[in-house]
């Protein structure tokens, strides 16, 4: 007999999911955190919420027999650039380690980004950490590199300050 998990993918408002997300952030700053060393994780959770109180929030999640195993969301807003086009960009997201981590991944970009398409968003830009790159799954699903950003971690760094 074999028997498979099944992820089930959902848009969820972030106050519901949000302990379940609180219960995965040590093992997503363990992973994503690569050059924040120094500075201890603390989630502006009041920003999403406003945000999601605003209906500028879009969120998706994936989980397996219940469990939640990954997020993924974009904030709506106004491209800085062009005022008059709505933009959504991404929030921090994470994949537990399980089984077809990517596949779930890619999916979850999928499902956002036709919320977010749905809701007028015409310009979408992802976060992508070297550490964990999403890269490829990115450009599969035809994102390209529009920006890179560079960082100085002044409280690791303090010979630059």
């Amino acid at each position: 007999m074999v028997c498979k998990s099944v992820t089930t993918y959902a848009q969820e408002k972030f106050s519901d999911a949000r302990p379940e997300i609180e219960a995965l952030t040590a093992e997503h700053w363990d992973e994503m955190a690569v050059g924040f060393e120094g500075i201890a994780v603390q989630p502006m959770w009041d920003l999403w919420l406003t945000a999601e109180l605003q209906n500028a929030l879009v969120g998706v999640t994936a989980r397996q027999e219940g469990l939640l195993i990954g997020y993924f969301g974009f904030i709506l807003h106004p491209f800085p650039s062009a005022k008059n086009v709505k933009a959504a960009t991404s929030t921090p997201y994470f994949i537990a380690k399980v089984r077809h981590r990517g596949i779930v991944l890619r999916r979850l970009v999928k499902e956002a980004v036709a919320l977010a398409k749905g809701r007028g968003a015409q310009m979408i830009t992802i976060r992508n950490h070297p550490s964990a790159s999403a890269g490829p799954i990115l450009e599969n699903l035809g994102f390209h590199v529009a920006d890179v950003w560079y960082m100085l971690n002044l409280a690791k760094e303090l010979e630059h300050a």
